[in-house]
């Protein structure tokens, strides 16, 4: 994922997992502000 600027390939893993432990294996996640582009959310 070339649009990141701050987080790491585990943190994005790490978040991703959370993700779906708490809302299920569908769930779509976009990160924007100060942890992506800020022109662009980018979606993990």
């Amino acid at each position: 994922m070339n649009n990141r600027l701050r987080l790491s390939d585990f943190e994005i893993e790490a978040i991703k997992s959370l993700a779906k432990d708490i809302f299920g294996e569908d769930v779509k996640l976009w990160i924007f502000g100060s942890r992506a582009d800020v022109n662009k959310k980018v979606e993990i």
